[in-house]
């Protein structure tokens, strides 16, 4: 007798107390951006109980500094729903790659998360090609390499130029740096003059730095 009257005081209970159930998605899990630029999530949350309730937002993960949240708490009659919009911000330093971002919402006891990624793109491409790779020259005499740098990235940037290796002390850049658009092109010569009695083969290798984004590239040459 006493087993059948709790088993029906505990289901008055749960009759009595007020549902908490909602429901959290996205349309769009994914986003890309370069640096800087702003990436947006959209998501929905529904209140699928019988009872108004509060929600609250927050974010966690590795784009978690990254992001903000609006709004960051709101209430929800029976059957209504709210979109909630997570901006994503990448500094201008954040290097290439995919970082997660996790969106948590809660509604007094029951919590549910939305996990997000954000892919940071690189957007500092750069090429170098050289016309010849290996030249031979008498020593005392010089050699001109012709170099190809192109910006393969999505904004202007400059890039300053640099030679070393055994042969860098021998050689002379035509320029020491380039301001590129995105997708422009430009040669740059290489002098090499290797001292008299020098005899042998030496390593050249020429470099370009994006001033932007610290992205660098180089090309190994060899002079004979």
């Amino acid at each position: 007798m006493m087993k059948k009257l709790f088993m029906t005081l505990a289901i008055l209970t749960l009759v009595m107390q007020p549902a908490f159930a909602f429901t959290l998605s996205s349309a769009d899990q994914s986003i890309s951006t370069c640096p800087s630029n702003t990436g947006l999530f959209v998501a929905q949350v529904g209140n699928s109980g019988s009872s108004t309730e509060t929600y609250s937002l927050g974010v966690s993960g590795a784009a978690s500094g990254w992001a903000s949240v609006a709004p960051a708490g709101f209430a929800l009659g029976p059957i209504q729903s709210q979109d909630v919009y997570v901006y994503v911000t990448p500094s201008s330093n954040a290097q290439a790659g995919n970082y997660p971002l996790t969106l948590t919402v809660s509604s007094g006891s029951s919590s549910q998360n939305l996990l997000f990624d954000y892919e940071v793109e690189s957007c500092h491409d750069i090429s170098l090609t050289s016309q010849v790779n290996e030249l031979s020259v008498c020593s005392g005499n010089s050699a001109s390499y012709t170099l190809n740098l192109r910006n393969e990235g999505q904004w202007e940037d400059t890039f300053d130029l640099a030679v070393s290796g055994e042969a860098g002390p021998w050689s002379s850049l035509s320029r020491n740096s380039v301001s590129l658009a995105p997708g422009e092109s430009e040669q740059v010569s290489v002098l090499v003059t290797p001292p008299r009695n020098n005899v042998g083969v030496y390593s050249l290798a020429v470099s370009a730095t994006s001033q932007s984004a610290g992205v660098v590239v180089a090309q190994s040459l060899t002079i004979t």
